[in-house]
This record gives C-alpha cells, sequence and structure tokens, in this order.
C-alpha cells in the first residue's frame, strides 16, 4: 500500500481533497482568522479601559501587546515552516488550537481580580492581563496569515500566495469597521466576548481540516521520502523551483524598516488627533482602517500602487498636516512668523492669501479672537486654514491623508521589493518585527523621551524624506538603485527633464528640513523657553509632563506693568492637549474660581447652595488644577478629589495654590476614581453634599463614570434627597445629556441643566446637569435650567418649544434617554451631528 502511495504521489497524482474546497478552506480560514483577530482588539480594549482611568493609553498599550503577538506568531509560523516537516507542522498546530480553544471557552471575559490598586503607569499590567486572558488564541490567529500562506504555495504549487494576504486584510478592516457601527451597539461586552470564544471554535475547526490535509501530504511525502531511501522528517521547500531569486542584501532591511515607519505614524497619528484635534475616544478606528486598507491595495495587486500619485499626494498632505496648529496658543495667530519652519511658511501663505482674496474688515480687528481668527498687519481678520474649535474636520482629513499615503508608499514598495515564495514567511516575519519596533518606540520609547507628542512631529519629518525620495525614483533617475523601475533610458531629453524634476523636487523639501532641524528639533530640546503672544501680554510653557494618562502643560501669561514697563507673571493655566483643565490669576484674585468652576456655573451654584452647613463635604473626580479648593472657604469645609494621574497631582500642587489656599481640609486620593469609590462604600459612606464629576482627559469621556453600576456606587456616597451630584458635560463632540437623563430615569432622580453663558474674565461657557432629588434646590434654580422654565417632580427634560441656547444649537434630539451599563455604551449614539440649514 505504501508503495502504490509512493508511485502515486512520484506521478503527481497523490490523493488529495477537491480542489475547489480545499482552496475555499485556505481562503476561509485566513479571512475568518483576520476577522476575529481584529473583533477582540476593541472587545477586549473595553473590557479594561474602564478600569485604567479611561486613558487613550490603554488602546495604544494593547495595541503595542497585539503587535508584539503578531510578531511572535508571525515567528512561529516561520521556525515552524523552516524546521519542521509538514505532517509535524499540522501535528504541533493541531495541538495549539486544542489548548487555545480550552482557553477561550466559555468566553474570553477578563476577571475582576485585574483590577489595579494604585495609580502607577499600567503598562506591564495590562500586558500581563491581555496574556493571560487571549495570548494564545492571538498567537495563533496571527500565525494563520503565513502559516496557512505556506501551506497554500505546498498544495498549490503555480498559484501566487500573496493575494491571500489581501483576504486576509480584508476580514481585518471589515471586523474593525463593522465593531463600532454593528457589533458594539447590537450586543454588550459580554454577548459579544461570548460569541466570539465560539466562533473561535469555528477558526479551530476550519484550521483543523487545513492541518489534516497537511497531515496527510506531508505523510504522502514522506513516504515518497522514504522509498526513495531519504528520511523523511526534513522540511520541504515551499515552492521547488530552481530559478527563484535571492533576496538582496537591503531587502530585508527594508522589509523591517518600511512597516516601522508605518506603525509608527498609525499611532503617532493616533494620539495626536486623538489629543490635539478632536478628542473623541473611537476615533482610533479610522486611523487603523486606513493602515489596513493600504495593506489590502497594496496586496491585491502592484498596479494599483502608482508610485509618482501617491509620492506627490503624500508630500502635499504632509505639507498641509505639518502647517496644521498644534495647539491655538503654542501655534496662533499671534506667534511671530521669523522662524523658518515648515508650520510658519505654510501658515504665513495661507495668510497671504486670504489678505489677497478676501475683502478688509475694520469691525472688531485687534489681536484675533478665541475662534481660529487672526489679524495681519492691516488689522484684517484672517480665516484660519485649520480652525480647531471649529473646523476640526477639515485637519482631521489631512491628517489622515498624509498617514493613508505614507502607509501606501511603505506598503506598495514592500510588494515591489517582495521576494519568491520560498522567502515567504521570512517577508512575513520581518514586516511583523517592523509593525512591533513601531509600536515599541511610540508606546514605550517615546513617552519616557519626549514631553510632549513628539514623535508626530518626527513622523512628519520622516515623511518629507521618504515622499520626496519616492518621487524621485519613479522619475527613473536613479534607475541603478531600483530594480523594478526597469532598464535605463539612453534619451539625452529624458534625463535632463529628470535632473530638472529632481532638482525642483529637492528645493522645497531641503529647506523644509534645515528648518526643522534648526527650530523645531531646537524647540523639543528647549520647551520651556517657548513663546507666544504680542503687545503687553506673552504666553510662556513654563513645564511639560508627559506620562501613561496623556500629554499636559502649564502656560503662564506674563503682562506689562503700565509703570514700570516690566513683564509680569499674570496667570497660570494647565492644558490637556487643547483643552483647558484650569487656571489661576497670579494676583489678587488667586482664590477666585474660574473657567468652568466659577460662581454662576452649575457645580458653583450646586456647592454654593451648601455653603450655610459649617461641615459642607465636597468630593470631586477629577483634580486638574485643584480650582474647586477654591469653595474651601471655612475651616470645617472638607474637600476631597480623587485622581489618577500622580503628575496632575504634582503639577498642582507646584504652580497652583488653590490647595494651599483652602481654610479648610483637602484630601488627595490616587487611582481610579471609581475603584477608590468602589473600595470605601465597601467600609463606609463618605457622605458627600456634593459630588463633582469632571474627569475627562480632553474632551474624551470616561464611559465608565458615567453607567448605571457607577451611579449606585456614587448613591452610596451621597444622599440624593438632600444632596447633589454635579456632572459636567460642556463637549465639542458628544452630547451627554441623553445619558445622564437615562441615568435619573432608571433611578427616578429629578436633575438640572444650567448652561453658564458667560465667557470673559477668566469664567468660560460651561454645561453641568445637577442630579438630585433636593426639592428645595431644584425650586430655587428652575428658573436657571436653559431648556424649560417648568418642574415637575421627576424629571427636567422635555421638549420645550425655545430653541436651544446659540451655542449648542449643533446638539440633537437632547430629550433622548440612553441608558449605559458597565456592559453596555454606544458613543456612536451621542455623536454631536451639525442641524441642516
Amino acid at each position: 500500500m505504501a508503495a502504490k502511495l509512493a508511485d502515486a504521489v512520484s506521478n503527481g497524482t497523490a490523493p488529495r481533497p477537491k480542489t475547489w474546497w480545499l482552496g475555499l478552506n485556505f481562503a476561509l480560514t485566513i479571512f475568518v482568522s483576520a476577522f476575529l483577530l481584529f473583533q477582540v482588539q476593541p472587545l477586549i480594549s473595553k473590557f479594561i479601559l474602564p478600569w485604567f482611568g479611561g486613558s487613550p493609553a490603554v488602546w495604544t498599550t494593547c495595541m503595542l501587546f497585539f503587535q508584539t503577538l503578531l510578531f511572535a506568531g508571525y515567528a512561529y509560523a516561520h521556525f515552524s515552516v523552516r524546521y519542521l516537516a509538514p505532517a509535524r507542522q499540522a501535528l504541533v498546530h493541531v495541538m495549539l488550537l486544542v489548548a487555545a480553544l480550552a482557553v477561550t471557552l466559555p468566553s474570553i471575559a477578563p476577571s475582576a481580580s485585574w483590577k489595579p490598586e494604585g495609580s502607577d503607569s499600567p503598562t506591564w499590567q495590562i500586558m500581563a492581563l491581555l496574556v493571560m486572558n487571549v495570548g494564545l488564541p492571538y498567537l495563533l490567529l496571527s500565525s494563520t496569515g503565513p502559516l496557512l500562506q505556506a501551506w497554500f504555495a505546498r498544495s498549490f504549487p503555480a498559484r501566487s500566495p500573496y493575494r491571500l494576504y489581501a483576504l486576509s486584510n480584508v476580514g481585518s478592516l471589515l471586523a474593525l469597521v463593522s465593531y463600532p457601527f454593528l457589533v458594539e451597539p447590537a450586543l454588550d461586552s459580554h454577548q459579544q466576548s461570548r460569541i466570539w470564544s465560539w466562533s473561535f471554535a469555528l477558526f479551530v475547526v476550519l484550521c483543523g481540516y487545513a492541518a489534516v490535509h497537511m497531515w496527510n501530504l506531508g505523510r504522502a511525502k514522506g513516504a515518497t521520502a522514504h522509498t526513495g531511501g531519504a528520511s523523511g522528517t526534513r522540511p520541504v521547500q515551499l515552492v521547488s523551483g530552481v530559478d527563484e531569486p535571492t533576496p538582496a542584501w537591503y531587502q530585508p532591511l527594508l522589509w523591517i524598516t518600511l512597516p516601522a515607519f508605518a506603525s509608527m505614524m498609525l499611532l503617532a497619528t493616533t494620539n495626536h488627533v486623538c489629543q490635539d484635534v478632536a478628542v473623541i475616544p473611537f476615533l482610533w478606528v479610522v486611523p487603523l482602517s486606513l493602515y489596513l486598507l493600504s495593506f489590502i491595495i497594496s496586496f491585491d495587486h502592484e498596479r494599483w500602487y502608482v508610485r509618482p500619485f501617491f509620492a506627490l499626494a503624500g508630500l502635499v498632505f504632509v505639507y498641509l498636516a505639518a502647517a496644521a496648529p498644534d495647539f491655538p496658543i503654542e501655534f496662533g495667530e499671534d506667534e511671530t512668523k521669523s522662524k523658518v519652519t515648515l508650520t510658519h511658511f505654510a501658515k504665513s501663505t495661507v495668510e497671504w492669501w486670504h489678505t489677497r482674496t478676501q475683502p478688509s474688515r475694520d469691525d472688531d480687528a485687534d489681536d484675533g479672537d478665541e475662534n481660529g481668527t487672526a489679524a495681519n498687519d492691516e488689522g484684517n481678520t484672517i480665516p484660519s486654514l485649520f480652525e480647531p474649535e471649529l473646523d476640526y474636520v477639515g485637519e482631521l482629513v489631512v491628517h489622515f491623508a498624509a498617514l493613508f499615503c505614507i502607509c501606501m508608499i511603505c506598503h506598495g514598495e514592500l510588494v515591489r521589493i517582495r521576494p519568491a515564495p520560498r522567502y515567504l514567511t521570512s517577508f512575513y516575519l520581518m514586516i511583523s518585527a517592523g509593525g512591533a519596533l513601531g509600536g515599541l518606540f511610540v508606546t514605550l520609547i517615546a513617552p519616557r523621551v519626549f514631553e510632549t507628542y513628539y514623535e508626530w512631529k518626527l513622523g512628519i519629518f520622516g515623511g518629507v524624506i521618504l515622499t520626496a525620495a519616492t518621487f524621485l525614483l519613479s522619475t527613473g533617475i536613479f534607475q541603478h538603485f531600483d530594480d523594478v523601475a526597469g532598464p535605463p533610458t539612453n534619451k539625452r531629453g529624458w534625463s535632463l527633464a529628470r535632473w530638472s524634476i529632481m532638482l525642483l523636487a529637492c528645493a522645497v523639501p531641503g529647506l523644509v528640513l534645515s528648518g526643522i532641524a534648526w527650530s523645531d528639533v531646537a524647540k523639543m530640546l528647549k520647551a520651556d523657553d517657548e513663546e507666544s503672544g504680542q503687545g503687553n501680554y506673552r504666553d510662556v510653557v513654563i513645564a511639560r509632563v508627559r506620562n501613561f494618562y496623556g500629554a499636559v502643560r502649564i502656560e503662564e501669561r506674563l503682562q506689562t506693568e503700565s509703570d514700570t514697563d516690566e513683564m509680569k507673571p499674570y496667570s497660570r493655566t494647565l492644558y490637556h492637549g487643547r483643552i483647558i483643565h484650569g487656571l489661576q490669576y497670579l494676583d489678587e484674585d488667586e482664590r477666585l474660581a474660574t473657567t468652568y468652576y466659577a460662581t454662576e456655573s452649575g457645580v458653583g451654584r450646586a456647592i454654593g447652595f451648601f455653603k450655610p452647613n459649617p461641615n459642607m463635604r465636597v468630593g470631586a473626580v477629577g483634580l486638574g488644577t485643584g480650582t474647586l479648593a477654591a469653595y474651601c472657604t471655612e475651616p470645617g469645609y472638607y474637600f476631597r478629589f480623587y485622581e489618577i494621574n500622580p503628575r496632575i497631582e504634582e503639577l498642582s500642587n507646584e504652580y497652583f495654590t488653590y490647595r494651599k489656599n483652602a481654610a479648610g481640609k483637602v484630601d488627595i486620593i490616587m487611582g481610579d476614581a471609581r475603584l477608590s469609590l468602589e473600595r470605601e462604600a465597601d467600609e463606609a459612606s463618605q457622605r458627600f453634599d456634593v459630588l463633582v464629576l469632571d474627569a475627562f482627559s480632553g474632551d474624551a469621556i470616561p464611559t465608565h463614570l458615567l453607567t448605571r453600576e457607577a451611579f449606585e456606587i456614587y448613591l452610596k456616597h451621597v444622599d440624593i434627597d438632600s444632596g447633589i451630584i454635579a456632572v459636567h458635560i460642556s463637549n465639542r463632540y458628544l452630547d451627554l445629556v441623553p445619558v445622564v437623563r437615562g441615568l435619573t430615569e432608571e433611578f427616578n432622580l429629578g436633575s438640572l441643566r444650567i448652561h453658564n453663558s458667560e465667557s470673559s474674565g477668566g469664567v468660560y461657557s460651561s454645561e453641568w446637569i445637577c442630579v438630585t432629588n433636593n426639592r428645595e434646590f431644584l425650586d430655587l434654580h428652575a428658573e436657571d435650567d436653559e431648556y424649560d422654565s417648568k418642574w415637575l417632580p421627576q424629571y427636567m427634560f422635555y421638549a420645550g418649544e425655545r430653541q436651544p441656547h446659540a451655542a449648542f444649537e449643533t446638539i440633537r434630539s437632547w430629550p433622548r434617554s440612553i441608558l449605559w451599563t458597565d456592559a453596555y455604551s454606544n458613543l456612536f449614539d451621542i455623536l454631536i451631528r451639525k442641524e441642516e440649514d
């Protein structure tokens, strides 16, 4: 029997499953593995996000883990194919699949025992949690692409396996896009985890079938080798061709460098836009989708990657992205244009164009305003190309377009230099190593080296070089460095034209790079010397810090004294990205409650209501500058702040005096506020008269603070019949009213929505909802409810006849009710949409 089988193999007639079903099984297995691979990323991230403060860094840490494990999976596939015979590959893989299935079923939901105890950087704790809960399943899903492509190449030697890589990325993209739009709105987290686990079981069946085929194929070839007197245990090559070229010495370097740069740009752009452009928590979906889309387009067929088009488009969008302001003050309208940098050159060009194309405006033309307009030397108002407060969508489009072009170049060049199928697993191993290195740089190295998200600026710097070099290669002028460009031409005219194009293409990037090298890099190294402003004011950055929870800075405003012409400190402001988290005057008004916490605000009225109580107790989720301590004016008052970021506690104590000036007692409890309140509730209630919820990172919303389970904890510390829970809902992107309304209906609570429209003298426009059943407080401030002058015992939300305040005309359907729980929350439901004119 063995002899017959050996003869059949040697004649190419070995028994095998039907070709169409085998090919379909390979395709289905790769597609399902990629889909599950990118479904588990947001699923598990959402599970643990509430435990670690809701910071965007939780996502980037998860990305680092997934990229690292992707590399491990590719390494497993590579060494398995290289050193194991096909039958042994199949046997080992089936054993691992069974072990992973045992770990996965019935659910991958992590245990609550993983909740952190302190506020130290939780990077390694997150990594350990992920290893224990999804490590082995994710490793096998990661290895599926290269391993099954290698099996496919053995099974179908005449067909290219590289299109299966594009299919893999289609599955990844479909999973990523479907999660926030389909999966998250329809299922809670526990349902998602159970469905994912059983879907993994389906993957095990599909992959097991492919493994059985490889076992049979390996045994058949082993029998052939044994009949011929050779060992049947040695691995065989993917394809038996002898004309496959060996990769050039520089190709493996590019296999690592190009995906590393693309990965760095992915995470750096995600951090940048989520922190400084539009602080929307789910915004990471867009850059990751574009990243995967570039893989799909590039690896489907090389004709889709048109070098000159993506090089020129990349140059344009990288230029525009660098021209966008990082911060409204740091790169504001009043900054001097003396520095020759890409940022200032672009802004100067835009402003020059506006002065030529728009009519003059003499009214209200001074130093510019806070809505993103600037004043030129003639006093005309110049709309900024990127108005951070109003037109963040345009800025996002530019940033994402630049990212996509860079990723297309990186991945398109990878396809141009891809090796023969026999080097397939080595090729994918290098790609995954590059992706992991980019993630390591952004997640672990950059936060310890840079005080702000400077890796994005470095990416822009590298993007200029990459796009310019790619464009020059597309002209064919460096043909001897580019084996894919084709035979060189002997036409002198073409040569001169190419040299002219090269000189023109190098002139602007050369000036740009020199400007960045001399100015922006020096700016990074001497951040404390940054100044902006004009006339009698100067804004100076006096401190920058960055850690797991974000990047913050403190700016000090200097004002010229009228009698001495000497500039003295006037105020200090704490920024988290573009969002102000507190301001304090440095003169006789240093005890004044400012910004969103003024006496006219919702929280100011809530605390003011209890000021006659000599033993007033106030709890605050989120410290900032400690502005609320300005209300701690009596020795018997007690204020208790909950803060997760230890650097915020240090900065508020070093640069601001609100806590030091407090007459009563002020305590700081480090760690996640909800976890701290939960542990305290097990011991004794804090008996707060007012509990303030204001723990936002920029405009990002820690959803775990506004769930039904969170309010159950709050109600243990606040007697809601007399006390007040003040919820800060000021936000440019999310309408939180339906969420708070859902909570008031769930617990049968009354509420007032108080909008303070005043914005002057250190007081900012703010929006608060005061949740309470204190009838006296509700009666006292019923007329202050911005959207209804009526009052009913339970709810204060009605669809009244009046139009919403002009400042909040973008809020849609505000009387809706949405109840969030720990297992279900969907931010797309409350995304602010502009009303049609």
